[in-house]
């Protein structure tokens, strides 16, 4: 058996691709979690008849956002009608 640095290099190429895979798939199941329930709540809060109060300050936000844009003369971002 070849105890030298061969040995080394291939113990440590193992280690490397198994610590990378299960950190890559634990970090993709972490994000899809958050996703998920992220995506549930949004759904389930559009879906009240009374909206939150955080709700409603986003939405007076955005149209305040939108008011000072317009008045602008200029629509930045994704975010243009």
């Amino acid at each position: 058996m070849d105890n030298g640095f061969g040995s080394l290099l291939v113990w440590a190429s193992f280690g490397f691709c198994m610590g990378s895979f299960f950190g890559v798939g634990c970090a993709l199941a972490v994000m899809y979690t958050i996703y998920r329930n992220g995506y549930r709540r949004a759904v389930q809060d559009s879906l009240v008849d009374v909206k939150p109060e955080r709700y409603a300050e986003a939405l007076q936000y955005l149209h305040k956002y939108r008011r000072v844009e317009m008045a602008s003369g200029k629509a930045a971002g994704r975010f243009r009608l």
